[in-house]
């Protein structure tokens, strides 16, 4: 599963909606529906990885823009 994980990182699922100036897909909410629907209906598990690893990198930057840091390393 390690595997899979890692592509789907270099494909931009890992972080979807994260813009493209911080390493993400910078994609919006639709393209993320749609790519969870389609690797869900493959493998679940692997759908809520996916998932979780979004929610939480999206809850970070939300964190980071309220406290004022302009940049995230």
């Amino acid at each position: 599963m390690f595997e899979q994980i890692k592509k789907l990182g270099e494909l931009g699922m890992m972080a979807v909606e994260v813009p493209e100036e911080l390493g993400g897909a910078g994609l919006n909410s639709l393209a993320y529906a749609i790519g969870m629907e389609e690797i869900s209906r493959g493998c679940a598990s692997t759908g809520v990885i996916v998932s979780v690893n979004n929610v939480c990198l999206l809850i970070s930057l939300d964190v980071c823009s309220v406290v004022g840091l302009s940049r995230i390393k």
